[in-house]
């Protein structure tokens, strides 16, 4: 009996000690599981896996994939760079899955030129998808596949043949020749070398790509400001654009422009803002067919321009709502267009005065099929201080004009 009343004043005694110290009895019933985490550094000379069971990996250096070597990152990794690098001799297969991210936190990965870059063919490679990335920079001088990815405030330079697709990318984007972006949401300017594909991205940027490129299906939105280019898309010899709904302008040298719908134009202002310059929704340097487009105006400036010394085609468009609908100043033939309700006129002939040119012009024109309606003037040239519906300067050697409708024009 006694030692039953003992134990009992003992557990008593226990339960108030417990209570004075000010802890719970939940907290005694609480424990705490800390994750593992792996410090890395230094040089990868054999083929490794980094393993979620093993995430986080802190890098406390340098991390060098050597050549030959392979390094695996599972789904569900984190790496956290704290602004040290990966640098790629060798392979990187970072393949996350689409419930399970791999996570890149700040720094940056480099691939150099002995990286083993990606090969379509073979699905070989270095590769990147279903990751997160945080202010972390892609570099590649080889091919790389991107795809199925969220990288925010972070900039992706890669080298020939290399595939962006199906990401979300805020940020600037860089590709080399034979390269393919498709499928992503960009907010940033893409820039891609010769014969490359961009088509079915929703992009909120500009889009830069050389010659043979194919711009194609995509929805382009290129912000303006005071210091910044209108330019959505500029392409260079024997590209195609087609197919695309454009807020902004497309500068072509010899290109062809079909099947778009283009919302440009507007007005630009010098780099010391003291005066403004018409923009061109299509502004053509080179031999160029514009076709089947349907061109209005977000806010004055010209629907397509005809630079000096181009040749090109404009047929089968609708232009709209600008202060000139075409500037032609080179050889052109202009063709089967509805040209109408631009409020300076229809189709101007030779260089329009708010040119830094001055009022030139040096090409044969033909006009003819069109139908130029409700503008300020019909067809005219830079011709000052004359009303004339059908005008053109002494600057461009012949204008033939035919088979036109020319009706409810101001001055023609």
């Amino acid at each position: 009996m006694l030692k039953k009343a003992l134990i009992g004043i003992l557990i008593v005694t226990l339960f108030f000690s417990i209570l004075i110290s000010g802890v719970s009895l939940k907290a005694l019933r609480t424990v705490v599981y800390a994750s593992p985490e792996t410090q890395v550094s230094g040089i990868i000379t054999s083929n490794t896996t980094w393993t979620k069971e093993n995430s986080p990996y802190i890098l406390t250096g340098n991390v060098l994939v050597y050549y030959g070597v392979t390094l695996t990152i599972e789904h569900g990794v984190t790496i956290n760079f704290d602004d040290y690098y990966i640098m790629v001799n060798g392979t990187l297969c970072a393949q996350g899955s689409i419930s399970d991210n791999i996570y890149f936190k700040s720094g940056g990965i480099i691939f150099t030129r002995y990286s083993n870059g990606w090969n379509d063919s073979t699905g070989s490679g270095c590769i990147i998808e279903n990751a997160i990335f945080n202010l972390t920079s892609i570099t590649s001088d080889n091919s790389l596949k991107i795809s199925n990815n969220f990288i925010i405030n972070s900039s992706i330079s890669v080298g020939d043949s290399s595939i962006i697709s199906n990401n979300y990318i805020k940020g600037y984007i860089s590709a080399g020749n034979l390269s393919t972006i498709t499928n992503n949401n960009i907010t940033g300017d893409v820039s891609v070398g010769s014969t490359s594909l961009i088509s079915y991205n929703i992009l909120t940027g500009g889009i830069t790509a050389g010659n043979s490129s194919i711009v194609s299906n995509n929805t382009i939105i290129k912000p303006t400001g005071l210091y910044t280019s209108s330019i959505a898309i500029d392409v260079g010899n024997s590209a195609i654009v087609s197919n695309n709904t454009v807020e902004g302008n497309v500068y072509a040298r010899s290109a062809l422009i079909s099947n778009n719908t283009i919302i440009g134009g507007g007005m630009g202002m010098d780099f010391w803002g003291r005066s403004t310059y018409p923009l061109s929704a299509i502004y053509i340097l080179g031999s160029s067919k514009v076709s089947n487009n349907n061109i209005t105006s977000k806010g004055d400036g010209y629907g397509i321009t005809i630079e000096v010394g181009s040749n090109a085609s404009i047929c089968n468009n609708l232009i709209s709502g600008f202060y000139y609908g075409i500037d032609a100043a080179g050889t052109a033939i202009i063709e089967k267009n509805r040209v109408i309700k631009n409020d300076g006129g229809g189709i101007a002939i030779g260089k329009m005065p708010y040119s830094y040119s001055g009022w030139l012009g040096d090409g044969n024109i033909v006009i003819r099929d069109n139908i130029i309606a409700n503008n300020g003037l019909g067809i005219g040239g830079p011709v000052p201080n004359t009303n004339y519906g059908i005008s053109y300067g002494k600057f461009t050697s012949t204008v033939t004009i035919e088979k036109n409708l020319i009706a409810k024009n101001t001055d023609g």
